[in-house]
């Protein structure tokens, strides 16, 4: 993520090698750029539109049969349920997670790298995503997360995928005024306050606020059990956070 480091560490011959294989998708022919305008056709709205709309991406959040379900329990006891999706991340690349939900493409293919880092300048001012289409329904579209504005090149990124607003680490309570910087991966409790704050000054406007935790993101502290026991306190903590969130909400 820190490509001048990365140079420093590793040297420029190989960072080269790590970072400059990468495909280039060709343009769009006439009849996929005619079919692409059809996609985007406005079509009324069958119903009127929900007032607001939250997607909350739970960074590193994960169980399966056998680990880390009882965790989930909050969340469940309020209803919610599973659906079918792959995240395209793991061990890192939230971003391309993000990416997926955000524009319904696919975050491997012609597309390689962290997408955000690595396609930021060349990407259109306006790509053709969730938030931008609800932007274009009237509602006030807004991007949360309490991590630093820069990193993986998010604040470039946001207003390109039609967010009005991107609220990061530096403009919540956690802002490194009031938390040492070396504290990485703060409580998701201030991204939750924030959005919370957020929608009360939004009462009455539709809404789109897509949130996206970090406080369950890695190393975690090995205590002879390769950071289990770590891991699981963040995110039962981080848990009862969305559900308690969800709740205000709802």
């Amino acid at each position: 993520w820190d490509w001048p480091r990365d140079v420093e560490q590793i040297g420029l011959p190989m960072h080269l090698v790590y970072t400059s294989i990468r495909t280039v998708p060709p343009p769009a022919s006439p009849d996929e750029r005619k079919a692409f305008g059809e996609l985007r056709t406005t079509v009324p709205p069958a119903h009127a539109p929900v007032g607001t709309i939250v997607i909350i991406l739970c960074e590193a959040c994960w169980h399966d049969g056998n680990n880390f379900s009882a965790a989930f329990a909050p969340l469940r006891d309020m209803g919610f349920r599973h659906f079918r999706a792959v995240s395209p991340a793991y061990g890192g690349q939230t971003v391309n997670a993000s990416f997926e939900l955000l524009t319904g493409l696919p975050a491997h293919g012609v597309l390689t790298g962290v997408i955000y880092q690595e396609f930021a300048d060349v990407l259109a001012s306006q790509v053709a995503a969730l938030p931008g289409s609800l932007r274009d329904m009237g509602y006030r579209t807004f991007a949360l997360h309490n991590h630093f504005r820069k990193f993986w090149r998010r604040d470039e990124m946001k207003p390109r995928l039609g967010f009005d607003r991107f609220i990061s680490r530096e403009d919540m309570a956690s802002g490194d005024a009031t938390v040492p910087r070396e504290n990485i991966f703060i409580d998701d409790g201030y991204l939750f306050a924030a959005s919370l704050e957020l929608l009360r000054e939004q009462r009455g406007r539709n809404t789109f606020s897509f949130l996206t935790t970090v406080h369950t993101h890695g190393p975690y502290l090995k205590n002879a059990d390769d950071g289990e026991a770590d891991y699981e306190n963040r995110l039962r903590l981080t848990l009862r956070q969305a559900a308690g969130f969800s709740g205000k909400v709802l």
